[in-house]
């Protein structure tokens, strides 16, 4: 048996203090106890090594211990067995249960709620966030301060009037939003705070040490909670209660700790009459504006206003007119509208397509702008052009109200399926809605989870751009739930937000080492919320190249997109498209190779519907994935990209053979087969404007075949780009 009590002692202030609080490791690896050990011994605390759970029951009858790390697997029984006959025996101190395998949602339902396992680790740990997860559990030692300041940083602002006013109306607008959140959260403060007083009471009158970090922790989530929504007296007061809990010394004579425990039922007191003012002042009761989220930007003369305005209204957008055709890009730069719609009738396709791909070259956040069109009445389209100029929505019928409403149901579908998606982990439910409402309204899709552990099925169902991770939880701190993302290659790199109310240097240490991008301190600010969420999404989007996705982000959406395109029962391409010219008679070599490669990426770029799915695969060769193409449809698009390509050098000064592009095809079958067999298909279907083979030199050097060439065909029933775009939008909207 190897066992023994250390005598620690910390440096506070410049004297060696001792510390009574002990603290039981249960691990057979000796390695590891010297290690722990070493850690906790350096920070003042009293070790207690035991190899084994007899050698640990002896160590617990006779000293019981303030907290205990417990591994899974030991010699004789293992740990969570240790652990039940301990709780059995009436022991009820903090157990950290530690295992070198992430548990799953059964066992980490057994752990806390039928052996009170106060939180759960996995192996390697860190020295932050071990010391940090215990000092959460255990009361403060010495009368150190919970928190430091945040500095105020100036932010800058941009020139501008029309930026001023802009600024104003969303704030505006979020506010609105969070002052409805509040009358919701309002109704729900009584019967919270009478929880927390409840359980102040019950442990008082039963004064053990799990009871006490209970009641801690219930003070500690309404702190954050109440302070978010800026009911700054009622956190006040949930903070007192936090402080006091855990200045509490179990080992002090009563009198000493009745003093403790007067305070707090005072401040119990004072926050419940704050609670009763707020339950009788006179509240607007209000819901959250269901009104319009998505603003759009409309320049159709011919249609009858108000049937555009009621169908803007029912499908939630904010209308605003364009007088003239040529105001579009003017009024678009100053605004940046979420979509935009434009009547045929009032010019020709030719010069109106030109438009808009003006309209979508004119910055990198315009890229991808949706459009609605209204048909003509006298001249006719194709769903190839249509599709290959970004719309996401046509009026085909633009006389029947119920037509109308159907393409705006379109346009705000592929409006919203790209939006940055954030995952918000927080077992406070009313904290997760306050994000929700702020995030919502700023134009993010949002989803919430209130069990940790349920976090690798919300990954698969929700893949999101960012994480917003709350440190304290029952069970599982955020920073155990971070380390074990980034053990899988999909979310190594994925952004990942700390909420915490240590905002000190020890949880800021602790938040970096579990590898969090960034951190926000408890009670949050809606401006601050949305500030850091914007500044570590720039950072995430600033590694992508050429506006298109990464090759994993690619394969990653095709997977839940190809599917549920096959199931809606449309037919689906993928497209493969590459430069068809020989590099050897190129003058600058490698640097107009990939000059050629830059500017065909920002073509794809800009066309193509929001829904449609484009990455840059490898080397020169591009994938476009199209759901609700068929084939035919597909070979037409592909020709229009090859049109577009040659004009963009016939009227370029630069004096380099641009060549042509190979496309190729393939339509997705009854079932969706491999990616990659997909993609090789469709590069043995490669070929060129003259319907010549083309070889491309791929990872696999495969032989390239060629495939008829063909036209633009008929004008379609243009119903069908509305089937089309559903399609793609449904598809994306379950990502």
């Amino acid at each position: 048996m190897t066992e023994g009590v250390h005598e620690g002692t910390t440096l506070d202030n410049g004297l060696y203090q001792e510390s009574s609080q002990r603290i039981l490791i249960l691990d057979d690896d000796q390695y590891f106890r010297a290690l722990v050990a070493q850690i906790l011994e350096g920070h003042g605390y009293k070790v207690i090594e035991a190899r084994g759970a007899h050698d640990a029951t002896d160590l617990v009858e006779r000293q019981e211990p303030h907290l205990a790390l417990v591994d899974f697997r030991l010699p004789g029984i293992d740990g969570m067995t240790w652990i039940q006959q301990i709780r059995e025996q009436g022991h009820d101190f903090p157990i950290i249960f530690v295992s070198g395998t992430w548990c799953d949602a059964k066992m980490f339902s057994r752990l806390r709620n039928l052996l009170k396992v106060s939180l759960v680790m996995q192996k390697p740990i860190t020295q932050e966030v071990l010391l940090h997860s215990i000092e959460m559990l255990l009361p403060e030692r010495s009368p150190t301060e919970f928190f430091e300041k945040d500095g105020q940083h100036g932010e800058g602002l941009m020139e501008g009037s029309s930026v001023e006013f802009e600024k104003l109306r969303k704030k505006e607008k979020t506010q609105k939003l969070v002052e409805a959140a509040k009358v919701a959260y309002v109704e729900k403060i009584p019967a919270i705070w009478n929880e927390l007083a409840a359980a102040a009471q019950a442990a008082r009158a039963t004064p053990i040490a799990n009871l006490i970090v209970q009641v801690a922790h219930l003070a500690h989530k309404l702190k954050g909670s109440t302070g978010s929504y800026g009911f700054v007296d009622l956190s006040y007061c949930a903070q007192r209660i936090e402080h006091l809990l855990k200045a509490i010394d179990l080992e002090a004579r009563e009198t000493e700790q009745e003093v403790v425990w007067s305070e707090i039922i005072r401040c119990v007191a004072e926050g419940t009459q704050i609670v009763r003012q707020l339950a009788q002042s006179k509240v607007p009761t209000q819901s959250l504006d269901a009104g319009a989220q998505m603003t759009l930007l409309a320049c159709a003369p011919t249609l009858e206003w108000t049937k555009l305005a009621e169908a803007c209204r029912e499908t939630g957008f904010a209308l605003e007119r364009a007088p003239e055709l040529h105001e579009l890009v003017s009024m678009q730069r100053r605004k940046k509208y979420d979509a935009v719609l434009i009547d045929l009738n009032i010019g020709t396709a030719k010069v109106i397509y030109q438009i808009i791909g003006s309209l979508r070259s004119s910055s990198a956040s315009l890229a991808q702008l949706p459009f609605c069109l209204v048909a003509s009445k006298t001249e006719s389209t194709t769903l190839a052009d249509l599709i290959y100029t970004g719309c996401s929505a046509y009026i085909e019928q633009p006389d029947e109200e119920q037509c109308i409403r159907d393409a705006l149901d379109y346009l705000k579908q592929d409006c919203s399926y790209d939006k940055p998606r954030i995952l918000c982990v927080d077992d406070d439910p009313m904290l997760t809605k306050f994000a929700e409402a702020i995030l919502t309204d700023a134009g993010y899709t949002v989803k919430s989870i209130n069990e940790p552990i349920t976090i690798l099925d919300a990954l698969e169902e929700f893949p999101p751009d960012l994480i917003l991770l709350d440190v304290i939880m029952p069970g599982l701190t955020g920073y155990e739930v971070c380390r074990m993302l980034r053990t899988h290659k999909q979310w190594t790199n994925l952004p990942i937000i700390f909420v915490t109310a240590k905002s000190n240097a020890a949880g800021r240490a602790a938040a970096y080492e579990a590898g969090g991008n960034d951190f926000l301190a408890k009670p949050v600010l809606a401006e601050e919320l949305l500030a850091r969420v914007k500044t570590q999404l720039a950072i995430s989007a600033s590694e992508k190249t050429s506006g298109l996705m990464h090759r994993e982000q690619f394969e990653k959406q095709f997977k839940v997109v190809a599917p549920h395109s096959q199931r809606t029962g449309l037919p689906s391409s993928l497209a493969v498209v590459a430069l068809d010219h020989n590099q050897e008679d190129q003058e600058h070599g490698a640097f107009t190779t990939d000059y050629l490669i830059s500017n065909l990426a920002q073509l794809l770029t800009v066309r193509f519907r929001r829904s449609d799915l484009r990455c840059l695969w490898q080397d020169n060769l591009f994938v476009v994935f199209l759901p609700g193409v068929d084939a035919s449809a597909t070979e037409a698009i592909l020709k229009c990209l090859s049109t577009d390509w040659d004009l963009i050098w016939a009227v370029s000064t630069m004096k380099i053979k641009p060549g042509h592009l190979a496309v190729g095809s393939v339509q997705l079958g009854q079932t969706v087969g491999a990616l990659q067999e997909l993609i090789q298909e469709a590069v043995s279907n490669l070929h060129n404007e003259n319907n010549e083979k083309v070889r491309l030199v791929t990872e696999s050097s495969s032989e390239i075949q060629t495939a008829a060439k063909s036209g633009l065909g008929p004008s379609p029933n243009l119903a069908t780009l509305v089937q089309a775009t559903k399609s793609g939008a449904e598809d994306q909207s379950t990502l």
